[in-house]
């Protein structure tokens, strides 16, 4: 029942995610087009954390024909502060492993690159070794390393040692290609897990030492995010990572921003449905939801709804009140109260400073007097005001007693003379924290002007910087005015859920 979220084989026919198709599109780009890949040997796949790009690499690891493959996963090696030397000793433990390669070939490669890939790292302690010019810190493991550098090297200048390195390597791969008739496809990946300045590092390590070779193309996993980060950094805001991305890669992909979640979804529910029948107005109800709050990460929504099928296995007999705080029409999967499930869910398991305040009625209301602006009434019925902090209150009293019900005809009593509340307090209960706002004043005369009143309202939040509540705010504007919500009864507590995701997650 529970999702995996480690990365998966990808195949047509399960694909979840559509990609299948990047990834096989990438991989025919490098089977139909290995000559252009000889001059454009750095390529970048970008995508966000979660979002899929290990799979798609390993989806042409496991499918290429024309490619020897090599993957190196970068966070693993972080320990060592020179990810390049790490990169090159794999490099090397492979061509050892092939038969048929002279050993001095690798040999000279040896000696020149971690020459070479040492002079900036000072990554070997307990010991001093000086060449001309140059003094390292190298530990115990490698010194026989050094002794045979002291005998051999007669030129310690980068320059030589760059000369050198090209040399050896670049003659280590074509006796590799002679030896296995394939050019070598070098994944390297994780590299959104390490420390920004290893990042950099790497890169950095691959685009000046690596690459003057047409027998070997290096396909890199990057968040631009991560990279904008090191940038930032190391460069102080100087260099855009726009910039310096396009002109360290020859070629990239991108994988998608806003993913194709129906298929996602489509089996969620065929899952959730296990424990109890979905109605049919959840996929669209709940594809609108994801999509509006832009959450879409592959991973990310795994967890999600890994986190609402593990609550829906806690409906059981209520046997010494252990499922107390789950609500009894909990396994009725009504399409708003599953969105509104996930959404908690969401801010807890990605969002927790913002739940923790939500959940906390007090904090929140507090929160809410000092950005509303109470030099102006409110309408908390059709022909009555009152003062902003008098409604605030009486708000806060309410959810601490009974909580905050929502239900079908949460927003069309407004319309009512004798009005409650409970949309203008949902939105409240919800509402970005970190920008002054002015609550409507709700003395609308039709329905329209109604709508138009609260559009204005979640309009405000446009500029805040917690987006996963405003957008969050707006959809909730719109939803309710939705006909496919009507057709089922709505009637949820909204702090039980809350109350529910706290205890049990």
């Amino acid at each position: 029942m529970i999702y995996n979220n480690r990365p998966f084989d990808i195949e047509e026919s399960t694909d979840l995610f559509g990609t299948y198709f990047k990834a096989d599109s990438i991989k025919k780009m490098f089977e139909n087009n290995s000559n252009y890949f000889e001059q454009n040997n750095l390529i970048a796949l970008y995508g966000e954390w979660g979002s899929g790009k290990t799979s798609v690499m390993e989806y042409i690891n496991k499918s290429i024909s024309n490619y020897n493959v090599l993957f190196f996963e970068a966070w693993r090696y972080e320990k060592d502060s020179n990810l390049a030397l790490s990169l090159f000793e794999m490099l090397l433990d492979k061509f050892d492993s092939e038969s048929g390669i002279e050993g001095a070939i690798i040999e000279n490669a040896k000696l020149s690159g971690r020459t070479l890939l040492n002079m900036g790292k000072n990554i070997l302690l307990n010991s001093k070794v000086k060449f001309p010019g140059l003094e390292f810190e190298i530990g115990k493991a490698g010194k026989d390393t050094i002794e045979q550098m002291e005998r051999t090297i007669e030129r310690t200048s980068f320059y030589t040692n760059l000369n050198d390195f090209d040399d050896s390597y670049n003659k280590l791969l074509n006796e590799y290609f002679e030896v296995t008739d394939k050019k070598l496809l070098v994944f390297i990946d994780d590299l959104d897990r390490c420390a920004p300045e290893n990042v950099l590092d790497l890169i950095s390590g691959i685009k000046h030492f690596f690459i003057n070779s047409d027998k070997v193309v290096y396909f890199c996993g990057i968040d631009k995010n991560a990279v904008s980060r090191a940038i930032d950094i190391r460069y102080n805001h100087i260099v855009k990572s726009e910039d310096y991305l396009e002109k360290v890669f020859d070629v990239t992909f991108n994988m998608p921003e806003i993913n194709d979640i129906n298929n996602l979804l489509e089996d969620f529910i065929s899952r959730v449905h296990l424990f109890g029948s979905v109605p049919y107005q959840a996929l669209p109800i709940l594809k609108d939801f994801l999509l509006q709050i832009k959450f879409t990460n592959p991973r990310k929504l795994k967890k999600l709804f890994n986190k609402y099928i593990f609550l829906c296995t806690l409906e059981k007999s209520n046997i010494n009140g252990i499922y107390q705080f789950i609500p009894r029409n909990f396994n009725n999967h009504e399409p708003v109260q599953m969105l509104f499930t996930l959404f908690i869910i969401l801010l807890y398991e990605f969002n927790r400073d913002i739940f923790e305040t939500i959940y906390n009625n007090e904090i929140k209301i507090g929160k809410l007097k000092i950005i509303l602006k109470s030099d102006k009434g409110f309408h908390y019925k059709t022909n009555h005001s009152t003062s902003i902090s008098s409604f605030l209150n009486g708000t806060v009293d309410r959810w601490k007693s009974t909580g905050l019900y929502v239900s079908n005809d949460i927003l069309d009593s407004y319309a009512l003379p004798e009005r409650d509340n409970r949309f203008i307090e949902l939105l409240l209960l919800f509402s970005p924290l970190d920008r002054q706002m002015d609550l409507p004043s709700l003395n609308f005369t039709t329905e329209v002007k109604m709508y138009e009143q609260l559009n204005v309202f979640a309009s405000e939040f446009q500029a805040s910087e917690e987006k996963i509540l405003s957008s969050f705010v707006s959809f909730l504007v719109t939803m309710f005015k939705r006909k496919d919500i009507s057709e089922n009864k709505i009637d949820f507590n909204v702090h039980k859920l809350l109350t529910m995701v706290n205890f049990y997650l």
